[in-house]
């Protein structure tokens, strides 16, 4: 299992945006080839927190999680999100 963890920035006017509207939008694009195990999303100041489980090999999860959160931002119609600190690890890492 992958664990991607992605800070966005999001413009002050996506403060409507829910952290479980956006885990739903994850969950609702994510295809089977994506194996999304789980996803959990919190509200940061500036815009939100997203942890995504998956079961992709190490070099497919950085662009599969970014993939899957933009897609859900466009799914949501929320214009202007940045990405900022994606970090990728295994949960061996943790140890």
């Amino acid at each position: 299992m992958r664990i991607v963890s992605i800070v966005v920035d999001a413009p002050p006017t996506t403060a409507w945006t829910t952290s479980e509207q956006l885990a739903e939008a994850v969950q609702s694009v994510a295809a089977p080839r994506d194996e999304l195990m789980h996803v959990y999303a919190g509200a940061l100041p500036t815009g939100f927190g997203v942890v995504i489980f998956l079961l992709v090999p190490l070099e497919q999860a950085a662009a599969t999680g970014c993939r899957l959160l933009l897609a859900a931002a466009d799914s949501l119609e929320l214009p202007g999100w940045t990405l900022g600190t994606v970090r990728v690890w295994s949960p061996a890492e943790l140890n």
